[in-house]
């Protein structure tokens, strides 16, 4: 019953290959960690129920596992834990190296870019295609018309009607089942498809037994300081007297409303801390306002953390943000905003 298709299910946690039909019987979970250097380290266990591990009905699902990973960055491991049997894989990769082999059809995609006050890390993988037929006692769904049908050696074999009903009440019942993956990058992660469970940690989960809807894909992106080059816009804003802008220079900077230019040599870039100034004012009024969410989307949408910024639209819009009515004009334009939503028939 673990047969072909829970391996293609494994290889899709592994991110390397695509997956087929889950018969209801496993619960997968894997992690993807990314180092500043861009090593990468990946855990992926897969859990066998031991139901049917006694029952003479699984096999080891690691067994062919070998397409699409890369020689020698592989670890497997096996033990028990409560209902399940568990496989696990453990893979290491050095800076520049890859856990998968230039077949793996759906290996993820790591990108890392050097900018002038931090490192860019981003993370994206392709998760499942389509709806995933299961069965757990009972008929299984129908696979899509244009599936190819299943061979004999992926189809599951006949278990008897209370070993299934056990079997059901397990997976069904248990919040063990399903599939988990999570993310770990370098520095703050500002953009994720998934749930934001820690700073640095990006989480995904998926009911295998009622995924109506495939998933979008796995994406993350974080941002990690480079704390040479704030250092040295640090000291500029000094010298302007603007001490007290510093901390709020680092905080633009994570959560990306401030220019960061691409570059291969940071601390060679020309610092510009009177235009730092305007910017960081601005900042501090939209905060006061509107709150750190929407003043993020605003300077994104005015293009504020672009490199190139234009100098005169922004000297406008440093005029009016920090002028005495702004902020209550704000006020009244949000109340009316609000207003007119939750009025609305």
């Amino acid at each position: 019953m673990v047969g072909t298709n829970v391996r293609k299910l494994l290889l899709l946690v592994l991110l390397s290959a695509g997956a087929g039909a889950l018969n209801g019987c496993v619960s997968l979970d894997g992690n993807y960690s990314i180092a500043p250097d861009g090593s990468a380290d990946v855990t992926v266990e897969l859990g066998v129920l031991k139901t049917l591990m006694e029952l003479g009905q699984g096999e080891d699902p690691l067994a062919q596992v070998g397409e699409g990973l890369a020689e020698g960055k592989w670890q497997q491991e096996e033990f028990d834990r409560d209902q399940w049997h568990v496989f696990a894989l453990k893979g290491h990769a050095g800076p520049g190296e890859s856990l998968f082999t230039q077949q793996a059809e759906m290996a993820p995609q790591i990108g890392i870019r050097t900018h002038q006050f931090s490192t860019r890390y981003e993370f994206e993988a392709p998760t499942l295609t389509g709806p995933m037929p299961i069965q757990a006692g009972g008929e299984a769904e129908p696979a899509p018309a244009q599936a190819p049908q299943q061979d004999e050696e992926a189809a599951t074999p006949e278990l008897p009607t209370d070993v299934l009903e056990n079997l059901a009440s397990l997976m069904l019942g248990g919040s063990d089942f399903g599939m988990r993956f999570s993310v770990s990058l370098p520095g703050r992660i500002t953009e994720t498809s998934g749930e934001l469970v820690a700073p640095n940690r990006a989480a995904w989960s998926f009911d295998l037994q009622s995924i109506a809807q495939p998933p979008g894909k796995l994406y993350a992106q974080s941002r990690l300081l480079n704390w040479e080059s704030v250092a040295r816009m640090a000291t500029a804003l000094g010298e302007l007297g603007r001490y007290e802008l510093a901390p709020r220079f680092v905080d633009g900077i994570e959560r990306g409303v401030l220019p960061d230019p691409w570059t291969e040599a940071p601390l060679a870039q020309e610092l510009r801390p009177e235009l730092y100034v305007k910017l960081l004012e601005i900042m501090a009024a939209l905060d006061s306002a509107l709150g750190e969410q929407v003043t993020d989307g605003v300077m994104r949408n005015l293009g504020l953390h672009e490199a190139a910024v234009d100098a005169g639209r922004l000297a406008r819009i440093h005029e009016r943000v920090t002028s005495e009515e702004f902020a209550a004009s704000v006020a009244a334009e949000v109340a009316g905003a609000v207003s007119s939503v939750l009025s609305a028939p």
